[in-house]
């Protein structure tokens, strides 16, 4: 200690951008480098069969395993005071220099009295691995499809089915929150445990297509679905009408429901000590200071409500040529408590509206000055236990925010109005077929309701709410596609458009500037495929296919923000080689 002063931190990082560091770090920004690896696997069998001459049955029944392991870069929080005594490194022995005589550029550095070794830096902090969750995914599904009877414009035909979700997950906690020694879990908090959630959903439905006219014809539909594990039981209609003005041009219409219900982690019960960690930015609006420091946790919501959404669809579908086929559609969606996941941001920025509103100030008049008229109507509102709807403590004294909960939450209405096209064109030649197929999706209305205002999201990243995710304008889709005989290829190009980049702007280690256009790029990537089918081999269809993903290797656009990227517009992998083998034996 060169200032010969006792210290008590506050906020204290062990680490920072010189000095050494532990080996895992990033040299240039002393960034931790955070490793995941995904598996999947998938395994399905299936049945078709004729029941009568005019009625087939399927069946099939599918397993899915999916499982996440971590690779986290952490501290060890009884390693660290071991080494602020001395008593720290893989021999005991070693001292742990905080202060900034360990720095090279310090005027007190000496490497061999104030530098910190590598190998204690390494013991302090550890790489742990650990498998972060898994799932278990079984579906079996059973139904009959087949004419019913005559009508004076058609046969009227039925479908029926039913359908059994079982899914299963597991949440394992991180060895060391779990024993309590992770220098970023409160001591004071619910240790993280490993958890275990399921669901199983019952589901039938009942499909009828009738012949009105020769040219128009009708579908009606109802599902029903018995969400067991919840309690819950919906049933959803929709009704469908499809007119053949010409022989090559035929319009439709469709209006229907939907439901979804929570999943079983969001639906846990609460606890507000569950899944803590540490505010890394963020300001304040009622002191007017910043949210570091203060500790962030997430936990379920067992009062959920299922989100349900009202669907109208129009549209046409031309086929000026035997080749050619070209359909547009608009569809109008509207979203009711539509589930999400709020931020540390979003949480506080609602109990700041509620705070508002219980004093009859605005935010152009409020005054986050202590001692203001607005700022102590502002304690008195807070002492007196503050709003429900947002779960926000703060300190007595200084009002300033300890800890911030998060939870899966009924938030909004969402409005979702867009277009839907596509184009399709093949043709034959000597040297086999050739197709291409252009599709896209253009959004003209993303809104949704906050605080009773009606928010406009289209077009932005919108990185300071949980309720809806960036919404590019237009999202399209290229496919040139070849067939001969038992080959297969396809190239196909992804591009969605540019949205406005709307999140606060956190560099302190990286440097990474704003983009200077204000925006969050463009995405384009190329994908390309090749697939031979091996027919009558054993009896069996095998189909062996080979491909790369974003065969360019575009990197995502750098950005001022935690992670360093937009990972919900762009992805990190790079460019990816992959195969998968389908087996369809004929028996």
């Amino acid at each position: 200690n060169p200032f010969n002063r006792d210290v008590g931190p506050f906020l204290w990082r062990p680490f920072a951008a010189a000095g050494t560091l532990p080996s895992y770090a990033d040299e240039a920004t002393g960034a931790r480098k955070q490793t995941y690896e995904d598996k999947i696997q998938r395994y399905k069998v299936g049945a078709r069969f004729d029941v009568s001459d005019t009625w087939t049955a399927n069946t099939s029944y599918s397993f899915q395993h999916t499982h996440r392991d971590y690779t986290a870069r952490m501290i060890n929080m009884p390693n660290l005071a071991n080494a602020l005594i001395g008593q720290g490194g893989p021999g005991g022995n070693e001292w742990f220099n905080p202060f900034g005589s360990a720095d090279p550029r310090s005027p007190f550095y000496n490497a061999s009295v104030t530098a910190n070794s590598q190998e204690l830096i390494d013991w302090i902090a550890p790489t742990v691995p650990f498998r972060t969750s898994e799932q278990e995914l079984t579906v079996f599904e059973v139904n009959a499809t087949g004419d019913l009877y005559e009508l004076p414009a058609g046969m009227a035909q039925m479908a029926v089915g039913y359908q059994m979700r079982d899914i299963q997950e597991w949440n394992y906690a991180n060895p060391l929150s779990a024993a309590g020694i992770d220098y970023n879990t409160s001591i004071i908090d619910t240790p993280p445990t490993s958890r275990n959630y399921g669901s199983r959903v019952q589901a039938a439905y009942l499909e009828f297509e009738v012949p009105i006219l020769e040219t128009l014809d009708a579908q009606i539909a109802v599902r029903h679905e018995n969400f067991t594990t919840f309690g819950l039981e919906t049933t959803t209609p929709k009704v469908a009408l499809r007119w053949e003005a010409l022989p090559t041009l035929a319009f439709r219409a469709s209006v229907g429901e939907s439901f979804l219900a929570p999943t079983p982690a969001n639906a846990r019960p609460f606890d507000p000590n569950e899944n803590c960690g540490e505010i890394f930015f963020g300001a304040d609006p009622i002191t007017g200071g910043v949210l570091n420091g203060g500790a962030t946790c997430s936990s379920g919501n067992p009062n959920l409500k299922p989100e349900t959404s009202d669907i109208w669809n129009v549209g046409f579908t031309w086929e000026p040529l035997d080749d050619l086929s070209v359909s547009l559609d608009y569809q109008s969606i509207e979203y009711t408590d539509r589930i999400r996941t709020l931020g540390t941001l979003d949480i506080v920025a609602i109990e700041f509206e509620e705070m508002l509103a219980a004093i009859g100030s605005t935010p152009g008049t409020y005054d986050p000055t202590p001692g203001s008229a607005t700022r102590q109507a502002a304690n008195a509102w807070i002492a007196a236990g503050g709003t429900p709807k947002a779960s926000v403590t703060r300190e007595a004294g200084s009002q300033r925010v300890s800890r911030v909960v998060s939870q899966a939450q009924n938030v909004s209405t969402v409005w979702v109005d867009l277009f839907d096209a596509r184009a399709n064109y093949s043709f034959d030649t000597s040297l086999g077929n050739f197709s291409a197929t252009l599709s896209a999706t253009y959004n003209t209305k993303y809104e949704y309701a906050d605080g009773g205002d009606v928010v406009d999201a289209l077009g932005f990243q919108n990185a300071r709410t949980g309720i809806v995710a960036p919404v590019p304008e237009l999202k399209s889709q290229l496919r040139v596609g070849w067939m001969r005989e038992n080959h297969n290829a396809s190239v196909t190009y992804n591009y969605q458009d540019e949205v406005i980049f709307d999140d606060a702007v956190n560099n302190l280690l990286t440097g990474t500037p704003p983009p200077a256009d204000g925006k969050v790029d463009a995405w384009d990537t190329v994908n390309a495929q090749y697939t031979y089918l091996f027919d009558d081999y054993f009896d069996s269809d095998i189909s062996l296919s080979l491909g790369v993903s974003n065969l360019f290797d575009k990197q995502p656009q750098l950005l001022p923000i935690l992670g360093g990227f937009e990972s919900r517009l762009h992805a990190p992998w790079g460019r990816q080689f992959w195969m998968s083998v389908d087996w369809q034996p004929r028996f």
